[in-house]
């Protein structure tokens, strides 16, 4: 929300501005590998998601408990195989396209103190993304593109114990292509969510010293609340307006008009509405207060276009509404002010002044 206050000072006009965020917190879904984002202002923050090194890629700040696995002396993490993928986002609107796929896992060992070495478990491929296990009991490894693979490193123990006791997924997503999928999609205000199941896939030495794999069943989901339309500025060509007047000898009659021209940035898919405030619109005499000319405000651009007609509010409920125009990121407008003046004895030379208050909502 924009509020300006338009004076209108010796046939001169300031503008002020002042804008107002309202922050939505989107909660934490219980142990579920959910990670909650917000869409606001055309960028996607994360409540529980946290930005790896890697472009588009993220993790979870919060872990999943996993128990009851087979206690080895050594072990090696993996990924999944195939590529799990989130291509469809459920929510107020449907057919929103998605592309949010699983490229890898990180490996929490908890308590569990053990020595990293080489792999030799066995011949698989190397995933390309390896942080190994240095020192932060954390195994992180990731494929982009996604597909299977292993760690470079496995964790060796002095005795047979649970490997490690909390995973969590390193999953890629690319926000603009998200906001555009919403976009095209003509979303409206909601939150939007995808899920993808998939077998988490290590290998351990069982105890008579076989090789071999665990399969942990893993549900991970994108949950995204979606704020469509937000108005980022609204300016002017010109923060100064001056109404110079236009004599008629012959008719004893003087008009003036001058124009703001405006234009509103952000994403307005559905226009900005205009609010105005329910008074009487009049220039006053600097010099003495009893002397007024009324004056009209006209909106080209506006669903309705005559705002204030000789001093007078025409507006329902004191608002309307610039309609969308072919670039939702750039709104174009002008706000025409006019007066007329017929009658001669009712006013006195000198300068007049007026200021009036229009407050630009994005009109959801």
């Amino acid at each position: 929300m924009k509020i300006f206050k338009i004076d209108v000072i010796n046939h001169k006009v300031a503008i002020l501005n002042s804008i107002l965020f309202i922050l939505l917190i989107i909660p934490k879904l219980g142990w579920a590998a959910t990670v909650n984002g917000m869409i606001k202002n055309g960028e996607l923050t994360w409540s529980n998601g946290i930005n790896l090194a890697f472009a588009n890629t993220y993790t979870l700040s919060d872990w999943q408990t996993v128990s009851n696995l087979p206690p080895t002396l050594e072990w090696v993490g993996g990924t999944f195989d195939g590529a799990p993928t989130i291509t469809t986002f459920t929510g107020p609107t449907s057919g929103v396209a998605a592309n949010v796929t699983v490229i890898g896992a990180e490996y929490n060992l908890g308590s569990a103190s053990g020595i990293s070495s080489t792999n030799d478990l066995g011949a698989h491929s190397i995933c390309a993304i390896d942080s190994g296990s240095s020192g932060v009991g954390i195994v992180s490894i990731a494929n982009d593109p996604s597909s299977f693979c292993v760690s470079k490193d496995k964790i060796v123990y002095a005795s047979s114990i649970m490997p490690f006791y909390f995973v969590r997924p390193i999953f890629k997503l690319d926000s603009a292509a998200l906001i555009d999928a919403l976009r095209s999609a003509s979303a409206i205000e909601g939150t939007y969510t995808g899920t993808v199941s998939y077998f988490l896939k290590y290998f351990y030495r069982t105890s008579s010293g076989a090789l071999t794999y665990y399969l942990i069943p893993q549900t991970f989901s994108v949950s995204i609340y979606y704020e469509p339309d937000f108005l980022t500025d609204v300016s002017f060509v010109s923060n100064t307006l001056s109404i110079i007047p236009t004599y008629d000898t012959a008719n004893r009659s003087a008009a003036g008009t001058a124009t703001f021209q405006g234009i509103a940035t952000g994403y307005l898919s559905q226009g900005l509405l205009l609010q105005f405030s329910s008074r009487n619109y009049n220039l006053i005499n600097v010099a003495n207060g009893n002397y007024k000319i009324p004056y009209s405000i006209f909106c080209a651009e506006c669903q309705d276009q005559q705002i204030v007609i000789d001093g007078v509010l025409q507006l329902a409920n004191n608002e309307t509404v610039i309609l969308p125009g072919s670039d939702p990121g750039n709104l174009p407008f002008t706000l025409r002010v006019d007066y007329n003046i017929t009658d001669p004895t009712t006013i006195i030379s000198g300068d007049y002044t007026d200021s009036f208050t229009v407050i630009f909502i994005e009109n959801l």
